[in-house]
């Protein structure tokens, strides 16, 4: 697991979970890497998996803007087949050969 501090460069637009069939979803955020505290991630420019919606509800990921700073816990994505499965939110214009993570960190900012 890897510990960064990142800032969101680029959110995906989300529907409301209340107009879908699915309870649970990820979307892909683009961020730019600030700090490496530890772990093998990039500086620069990276997309992250991150939960937005579980049992239904909107999780606080979801509320994620621009600019916005997060500490973020990664593991990277290929090594989460788990969520591959679920509903997913993916950017538009974004470069597929972006490096991308999952983030394994807290659901709930509690």
């Amino acid at each position: 697991v890897s510990a960064v501090t990142a800032r969101v460069r680029q959110a995906p637009v989300l529907p409301d979970p209340s107009q879908s069939a699915y309870k649970r979803a990820w979307a892909a955020f683009e961020y730019d890497i600030e700090q490496v505290h530890s772990g093998d991630v990039p500086l620069g420019r990276i997309l992250v998996a991150r939960y937005v919606w579980m049992d239904g509800e909107i999780l606080p990921a979801a509320t994620a803007e621009p600019g916005d700073r997060h500490e973020l816990l990664l593991e990277p994505y290929e090594a989460n087949s788990q969520i591959h499965s679920e509903r997913q939110f993916h950017l538009d214009d974004v470069d597929l050969d972006t490096p991308m993570f999952y983030d394994v960190g807290p659901l709930t900012e509690d």
